[in-house]
């Protein structure tokens, strides 16, 4: 079995629009849009998460799909959600 590729993402400055991480309309992509679970999905909703930071956008689904992720950005910009995100995500509630 061969390892995925580890996926690099720092995001510490501010993007503009030339920036490869930029995402035009981020304020308008919404949890269920990355491929959590709906149940997952529904729950965050519930605690007032409605839509993802940049670091959540560019490394939940890379994280849903298995690949390794090395990702840093500011504090309070949702890195620990992210990565639990995606292994709240896989858990079979049976």
């Amino acid at each position: 079995m061969t390892k995925p590729t580890s996926i690099k993402y720092n995001i510490n400055k501010r993007m503009d629009s030339n920036s490869d991480l930029y995402v035009k309309d981020l304020d308008q992509v919404t949890f269920s849009e990355l491929g959590l679970a709906p149940r997952y999905v529904s729950a965050l909703n519930e605690l007032s998460f409605i839509k993802p930071t940049l670091i959540q956008y560019h490394t939940i689904p890379k994280g849903l799909e298995g690949q390794d992720i090395i990702a840093q950005s500011k504090a309070g910009t949702g890195k620990t959600l992210a990565y639990l995100s995606v292994l709240f995500s896989k858990i079979d509630p049976n």
